[in-house]
């Protein structure tokens, strides 16, 4: 049986013949088919440009940390545990993180020994770090995504010192994204971004900020990487070792 193509009269009195219903669906289908195939691997591009990206903002972190010691006769800057000093992200007002600044997003920032090295608000900011959850609206410090471990200062048992840099192990881990649905649900309170700092343990490791399965960590001698929260839970349990890192202890966590 022959197909019935629609069909028009134009102009001229000429029949001109257009694509039946059939035909029409085919070509939505193969359409559909396409799509289907190409989202996944976009998905897969955009992911890793925002991987990319975070492991490039810790990198200018670390060239901030690295030109601060040498200007500082090799100490670290203080990591800004319990908001009690100036340390490497900001200033405290009245023992709180400052808050954003909409008309001088970079305001909040001035206080912070790092600023001086790294003066881009977004170098801060993981690109997946999305303010529209209820967990960003609880924080109190909203000015990074990444956290200082708190073995700088010996988790508040030097203040105001800090340990030099030159003391510590050469894979030994000094910035995270923390994982803080899991501190929340642990802790019962959004203390993860409490302050700028925080233990391994007490962050409650690493958040699924990429891949859905980790984020990015920021080393003493300025590598960043991606590591999985799998990988990182395990290596809560080395000590001494990359997360319990303090020189003054064998253990490395100091009771922690």
């Amino acid at each position: 049986m022959n197909s019935i193509r629609a069909s028009t009269t134009d102009r001229t009195g000429n029949r001109r013949f257009g694509f039946t219903l059939i035909e029409l669906l085919v070509v939505i289908a193969i359409i559909a088919i396409l799509a289907s195939m190409l989202l996944p691997a976009l998905s897969r591009a955009k992911e890793q440009a925002q991987l990319t990206s975070c492991i490039n903002n810790n990198k200018q972190l670390a060239l901030a940390m690295h030109m601060y010691v040498n200007d500082n006769k090799d100490y670290m800057a203080y990591p800004n545990w319990g908001n009690d000093q100036v340390g490497w992200l900001y200033d405290p007002i009245g023992g709180e993180p400052p808050p954003l600044n909409r008309q001088s997003p970079q305001l909040p920032y001035l206080g912070g020994l790092w600023w001086p090295y790294v003066k881009t608000v977004n170098t801060y900011v993981c690109p997946n770090d999305y303010t529209n959850t209820s967990y960003w609206a609880a924080r109190a410090d909203k000015l990074s995504t990444y956290i200082m471990n708190g073995v700088v200062c010996e988790w508040g048992a030097i203040v105001p010192r800090t340990y030099k840099m030159g003391q510590f192990r050469g894979d030994s881990v000094i910035l995270w994204e923390p994982d803080e649905a899991l501190y929340q649900q642990t802790w019962g309170f959004a203390g993860a971004y409490n302050d700028g700092s925080s233990a391994p343990d007490q962050g409650c490791g690493v958040g699924p900020y990429h891949m859905k399965s980790g984020g990015v960590l920021m080393g003493i001698t300025g590598q960043a990487y991606f590591i999985t929260q799998r990988v990182f839970n395990q290596e809560l349990n080395i000590k001494p070792g990359p997360l319990w890192c303090d020189p003054g202890e064998r253990s490395g966590d100091d009771g922690q």
